[in-house]
């Protein structure tokens, strides 16, 4: 299936397209006017008599940030969507910096204005919360006001803005370009074949082992050629976000994971007490990767098996775009019909996109047009059983989005941690849909060797990747780490939680994984065994709540904008995330699905 943005832009180079950038400039500009008022008014303010013309300019500067920020974010959806497709294509990398550029102008614009409402007395604050502007900023501001203490003065603010264009947010874009234009050599039936990363990743999922194996040694193989290109970016990004830190350390120590658990929205406590569960569960985990093993006819596990079907299924079929597209609408409409309804509208609308091409971006996402509040998902689709899930996946993110749209954007910024809430609780729907409506045994069986994949995904490679990046940051602390050294990284992450289960070591996805390179957030990984184990426990009130759940759901999916994930546990589910509990009893849940296949196996050994 092939997206269409064309309802947002009729091209990069269209007219509609170069007025959005121009009436972004200006504003950007009639900002910039406005931060030299504020500040000769703050610099003025006696004893509160400033108070209101103060707050007034704040919501000035409030409406005009809106109308630019909402056109800015839609303008660079535009180019990301162009520049996916098509890794080669120069006009869409080129427009993606260009608007990186104007996005990191507003943020200059604005840094008076945001400091000034994170250092100002609470009395002050509470009557600019008074107004619509500051009453629908007001969670993002008080969330701010955490960090507070790592603020430096303006121009230094504006400095380091400045900077992180051509610094480590050009290293990300480096990273992209290069991973657009990989390609992997592949047999197949005797014709030598040439294929972009995205289409032989397509080849993990195949039923015939060689050509897993084939495709799994080719990728790496590919990487290898740019271990030291992606070990400077890496180098050089983790640089970056150090020394920031240690600029910021004035008043105290900032930390490199301060940043990301305020971003996540949770605390240092909540992650380690989910960390030690899952660390807990890594018998259960490694013993199921070994079963999975010997259904293979296998000492070990080899890692080209990870994507592959069922191999005891009687018949592995492909699963067309269509069939998939009728599960997962089934699936939807257990929780509610109107949710099955949403993915008409999304194809109604073609706002997936599927294809195979030749220079197309590996992965899959979820993105939005924040100014007509549309989502759009992105893959690459293989029919296979994974890439079935994973449309399910990013339809649950496209769900979340969509039923927030009436709210305002302020809102709907939630982090991560919850964002993977939506498109876990969506897969778990399509397995549980797919177990309670197979036919025999055997479908039944083939389902939950698919399900249980989730103890590798979650409780192993996930926390494998976060060990990793700690480990990095740590050394990279105290200067470059060098190619071997990542590699020697990446193996104790993998040994620490794979133990002797599969026959050889992970060394270079510190290359290969993308999410080591996003400019806007490091430590990208734990937010997905966070929402895996988060869904899993809302999940369990589907059977407390009965009929009542889709309404708790929905009320949940709303407020993951407006609160952190502790205040929103705490709001609907009653439970602290900072204790053992509820981390228990959903690893508990991951353990019964285990229990389970070893139960179904033993006839198939």
């Amino acid at each position: 299936m092939q997206w269409d943005n064309s309802a947002e832009y009729s091209g990069l180079e269209g007219n509609d397209f170069l007025a959005e950038i121009a009436f972004c400039q200006a504003k950007i500009t009639e900002l910039d006017q406005l931060a030299s008022k504020l500040q000769t008014v703050i610099e003025a303010r006696d004893l509160g008599s400033n108070d209101q013309r103060i707050i007034d300019l704040l919501c000035q500067q409030d409406r005009i940030c809106d109308e630019a920020e909402v056109r800015l974010s839609n303008l660079r959806t535009f180019a990301d969507s162009e520049a996916s497709l098509d890794g080669k294509n120069e006009l869409a990398n080129l427009k993606k910096i260009e608007l990186r550029g104007y996005i990191n102008q507003l943020s200059q614009a604005m840094t008076s204005h945001n400091l000034f409402l994170e250092e100002i007395d609470q009395a002050f604050l509470d009557k600019y919360f008074l107004t619509k502007e500051g009453k629908e900023r007001s969670f993002l501001i008080n969330n701010a006001r955490v960090l507070k203490d790592f603020n430096l003065d303006q121009q230094t603010e504006k400095t380091i803005l400045k900077l992180s264009s051509d610094g480590f947010q050009a290293w990300s874009q480096l990273y992209d370009s290069c991973s657009s234009h990989l390609v992997c050599e592949i047999v197949e039936n005797n014709e030598k074949k040439t294929l972009g990363l995205a289409q032989a990743a397509g080849y993990l999922s195949s039923p015939q082992e060689e050509m897993r194996k084939q495709a799994f040694r080719s990728i790496r193989q590919t990487w290898t050629t740019q271990e030291h290109t992606c070990a400077a970016i890496i180098n050089a990004m983790a640089g970056w976000r150090l020394k920031e830190a240690e600029i910021r350390s004035v008043k105290k120590t900032m930390h490199y994971m301060d940043k990301n658990f305020w971003r996540a929205r949770i605390s240092g406590e909540t992650l380690d007490a989910m960390m030690t569960e899952v660390l807990g569960a890594q018998e259960e985990a490694q013993a199921n990767l070994a079963l999975r093993a010997r259904l293979f006819g296998k000492k070990k596990f080899d890692l080209w098996d990870s994507l592959a079907p069922n191999p005891k299924a009687l018949d592995p079929k492909p699963i067309s775009f269509e069939k998939a597209i009728d599960i997962i609408k089934a699936a939807f409409s257990m929780l509610d019909p109107s949710m099955a309804d949403f993915v008409d509208v999304m194809l109604k609308n073609n706002w997936i996109e599927t294809r195979k091409l030749p220079n197309k971006r590996p992965g899959a996402y979820c993105t939005k047009f924040l100014k007509s509040r549309t989502p759009r998902v992105y893959m690459t689709y293989n029919e296979s059983m994974k890439d079935m899930m994973t449309l399910a996946h990013e339809l649950g993110h496209a769900y979340h989005n969509w039923i927030m749209r009436d709210l305002s954007i302020h809102d709907t910024i939630y982090p991560m941690t919850l964002a993977e809430t939506a498109s876990i609780m969506a897969e778990t729907l399509v397995l549980s849909y797919l177990k309670e409506n197979a036919l025999s045994e055997e479908m039944i069986f083939d389902v939950s060797y698919f399900d249980t994949n989730s103890l590798n995904v979650f409780l192993l490679n996930i926390p494998m990747r976060y060990e990793f990046e700690r480990l990095f940051y740590d050394k990279r602390a105290r200067g470059n780490v060098g190619v071997n050294e990542l590699k020697e990284l990446a193996v104790k992450a993998s040994k620490k939680y794979y133990g002797e289960t599969i026959s050889e070591h992970m060394d270079l996805y510190w290359a290969s994984t993308l999410h080591y390179y996003i400019a806007g957030i490091s430590f990208y990984n734990f937010p997905y065994t966070f929402g895996y184990l988060f869904a899993l426990g809302i999940f369990a009130q589907k059977e407390v709540l009965k009929d009542h759940f889709k309404d708790f759901y929905i009320d949940l999916l709303r407020d993951t904008g407006r609160m952190t994930a502790e205040d929103l546990a705490h709001k609907h589910l009653a439970i602290d995330l900072r204790g053992p509990d509820f981390w228990q009893n959903s690893i508990n849940m991951v353990k019964k699905k285990h229990f389970d296949f070893e139960k179904r196996a033993r006839n198939y050994l």
